[in-house]
């Protein structure tokens, strides 16, 4: 019986070791990606504008590029990151279905819809990191943000 509360005793010690800081490395990693944020606003901007639509063929590759980014970025452990990590996954690949083809006559107007609905998800997307970040209690002030309107 002793050596048995002595076991639980050790496990019980040894089992609550702190949790790997994850939240700051993924974040840094997602630093790293805000071209195609910037991109992504250029790609907005040409489909407003009449004659540079032609520009903005070039949106489906471009969300399936990120799209390959966030996937290489691996499935994190903790259960919040990987929810964020999930959601950004499924709304590039929702954005890849409703950009449509670049010869559709309807490009123009699906392509707006997929690059609004985007923009829209990474945004939320990154609000719920800042939360994140406030929760941990991060000194250090959150660094991802949505590129600024030029």
């Amino acid at each position: 019986m002793k050596r048995l509360g002595i076991l639980m005793l050790a496990c019980l010690v040894w089992g609550c070791g702190e949790r790997a800081d994850e939240l700051g490395p993924y974040i840094e990693k997602l630093k790293g990606m805000q071209q195609y944020n910037e991109t992504l606003l250029s790609f907005k901007e040409y489909l407003k504008t009449e004659g540079m639509t032609d520009k903005a063929k070039g949106l489906s590759q471009l969300l399936k590029d990120y799209q390959a980014a966030i996937a290489a970025l691996g499935t994190p452990e903790d259960k919040h990151i990987r929810a964020l990590h999930n959601e950004m996954a499924r709304a590039l690949k929702e954005g890849i279905r409703k950009a449509g083809e670049p010869d559709s006559p309807t490009f123009v107007p699906s392509a707006q819809k997929a690059v609004r609905y985007v923009e829209e998800e990474i945004m939320t997307v990154y609000n719920n990191f800042e939360r994140l970040w406030e929760k941990e209690g991060k000194a250090e002030p959150f660094p991802l943000k949505w590129p600024p309107k030029e």
